[in-house]
């Protein structure tokens, strides 16, 4: 997945095997990735990190993705928000839109949705 340019990125996922999957992923194709178990973790950590992206899963503990994305939208507004969820119905992608969510990938990830959403977030 050969991208535009590195970009800074936020995972946030409590299902530790597909988190490691994807930040292994990304990582593969230049990106920095700073990963996190939960809602709450991924608000601390998108104040300190400034992420380009931020890609959440939505049902994670203390926090969960939309109020997670609510948080990182006020506090840093220029990351891109991206739900990667098995909630993928209807009103989970409205929900979505509302907390500031500007795609909404249902699990498992299509990878070539990814890469074409890395490739537009990389040329700006």
């Amino acid at each position: 997945m050969p991208a535009l340019r590195p970009l800074n990125i936020l995972v946030a996922d409590d299902n530790r095997d597909a988190a490691d999957t994807l930040r292994v992923l990304l990582e593969m194709d230049g990106h920095s990735v700073c990963q996190v178990a939960d809602g709450q973790e991924a608000v601390e950590a998108a104040g300190r990190v400034r992420p380009d992206l931020a890609i959440l899963d939505i049902g994670m503990p203390r926090l969960n993705g939309y109020l997670a994305a609510e948080a990182i939208r006020d506090e840093v507004p220029q990351t891109v928000l991206v739900a990667l969820s098995g909630y993928a119905d209807p009103a989970a992608v409205a929900r979505g839109k509302e907390a500031g969510f500007v795609r909404h990938f249902a699990k498992p990830l299509d990878l070539q949705q990814l890469q074409e959403l890395l490739e537009e977030i990389s040329a700006g």
